[in-house]
């Protein structure tokens, strides 16, 4: 049996399209933003709940011109959500690590599901 060799794909460094926005207030917080992987236009939304881990949701979901809507591409369980951000954020104050943590998190997954390497 002979194998052939399959030519890895090229890596391919998400980008930041316009701004990321965070915001917290009370035990709640938020990050939204959009990016470019692969020529793939890519909406990322996290958000988490210091009191009720289960209550926090976090998916990437990318455009698809055909149709022009979003569709779901990657997400996060609540128990996937790092520890520091169901246990330690301070009230009205948004958890930056947590948030762009679980941002990288999602932009791995939409990588991987779009077949673009990261």
């Amino acid at each position: 049996m002979t194998r052939t060799k399959v030519a890895p794909k090229a890596k391919t460094t998400p980008k930041l399209v316009g701004e990321r926005s965070m915001t917290g207030r009370s035990q709640d917080h938020d990050l939204r933003s959009r990016w470019e992987i692969g020529g793939h236009k890519v909406r990322v939304s996290v958000h988490l709940d210091a009191s009720y881990a289960w209550q926090s949701h976090c998916h990437a979901e990318v455009w698809r011109e055909a149709d022009l809507s979003w569709q779901g591409v990657a997400s996060l369980h609540h128990g996937e959500v790092p520890m520091q951000a169901r246990y330690q954020m301070p009230p009205n104050t948004p958890h930056r690590e947590a948030l762009l943590a679980a941002e990288a998190e999602l932009l791995v997954r939409a990588a991987w599901a779009l077949g673009v390497t990261s």
